[in-house]
């Protein structure tokens, strides 16, 4: 075994090693940086009920929130929970999109949110769902899943994130802004 090297008295251990290759994935992504400022410069953009419509006028696509966010920082309180439908209005910059959640106009962090498929339909976990074979997906509590299909008897396909699989109809509620 090779001995650790040694380590200089200006440089620390974690100046040293790199601990991003260490690191475990958490099960939610972190923070971006700060949102950009607020610009007072700025169109008009209607907002309608969002239940069975189609993106509101101006918007750029159709998200769904992955994690719960709440803009503490900005005037506009914008906060989603997951499963929360957020029309994207603005490219902001890479990092933060400006968009409408709840009729509330705000920034999103980009890594909270994933594209709604055209054709897809978007469900919440209800319950935890621990797989009992290979093809199934675990799903937790309060998670958004993506159905691809039904599968008939009682289970669906879809999937979370790159991860697909099969799991119990009984287990999710449809979303209906997405319908």
């Amino acid at each position: 075994m090779k001995a650790p090297p040694v380590i200089h008295s200006k440089q620390t251990a974690q100046e040293h090693y790199n601990f991003n290759s260490n690191v475990q994935q958490c099960s939610r992504p972190p923070m971006p940086p700060p949102q950009p400022p607020v610009q007072r410069k700025s169109l008009p953009v209607e907002i309608t009920l969002l239940s069975k419509n189609p993106p509101i006028q101006g918007a750029l696509k159709v998200c769904v929130a992955l994690y719960e966010y709440k803009d503490l920082e900005g005037s506009s309180a914008a906060k989603c929970v997951p499963g929360s439908r957020v029309d994207i209005l603005e490219y902001t910059n890479k990092d933060w999109w400006k968009g409408t959640c709840d009729k509330v106009q705000g920034y999103f962090p980009v890594s909270y949110l994933e594209d709604v498929p055209p054709n897809g339909s978007v469900v919440r976990a209800l319950y935890d769902y621990e797989p009992q074979q290979s093809d199934e997906l675990g799903i937790h509590r309060g998670q958004v899943v993506f159905k691809i299909e039904d599968q008939g008897n009682g289970w669906l396909y879809g999937r979370i994130k790159s991860q697909r699989g099969i799991f119990p109809k009984s287990y999710v509620e449809e979303l209906s802004e997405f319908l």
